[in-house]
């Protein structure tokens, strides 16, 4: 259906030996490596699917723009324009969410949870941006004439590829859990220098 670009193959091994000096990570540890190249596999998918919803964004303020209905634009009419709103909002916290992740990250800190949150809000927001992108799009949206087709069917596949929706969800609240609220930082504080720059670049 989509990320066509990626070169896919099953890999199948049978009655495989390994010497034991050619072990790597260690017997049995694979799981636990894989949880934590997650870690930082997840903000950068998250990363990833924040530029499509940027792409999409950007995609329906040009389109609502330029298309003119009853002699007006179409974004001037409130079904487009607080879609266009949303769209924003959602965009600026998934740049937050993936920032925050990767400021753990760079102190060498744990990100579990934060790279969790990140990959969650942002692929489900990007989907959410390239459907009302298509919705705004009409019928041509749906075409392969534009892009939007293929953001959709792009972003589907994150909320399952590096880890399900579900996933992240239960990684998240099994942190939240198990862990000290003492030990989760201050988000606001995390990021009181960087707000100083537009979070988000409207471009029509």
């Amino acid at each position: 259906m989509g990320i066509r670009g990626a070169n896919v193959a099953h890999l199948l091994s049978r009655r495989v030996r390994v010497p034991r000096e050619n072990l790597v990570g260690g017997l049995s540890r694979g799981f636990s490596i894989i949880l934590d190249e997650l870690d930082r596999e997840s903000p950068a998918v998250a990363a990833g699917m924040m530029g499509i919803a940027r792409s999409s964004f950007e995609e329906v303020v040009r389109y609502s723009s330029n298309r003119k209905q009853f002699g007006r634009p179409i974004r001037d009419f409130e079904g487009v324009s607080f879609k266009i709103a949303d769209m924003a909002v959602r965009l600026a916290a998934s740049r937050l969410f993936i920032l925050h992740a990767a400021q753990v990250l760079d102190r060498g800190e744990p990100a579990r949870k934060e790279g969790a949150i990140a990959k969650l809000y942002s692929t489900e927001a990007a989907f959410d941006a390239t459907h009302e992108s298509l919705q705004v799009h009409g019928c041509v949206g749906y075409t392969k004439d534009l892009l939007i087709e293929r953001y959709f069917r792009d972003v589907r596949f994150m909320m399952i590829g590096g880890g399900t929706s579900e996933i992240m969800r239960y990684i998240i609240q099994r942190e939240v859990s198990t862990r000290n609220w003492a030990d989760f930082p201050d988000v606001t504080a995390c990021f009181c220098v960087r707000l100083r720059e537009p979070l988000v670049d409207f471009r029509p």
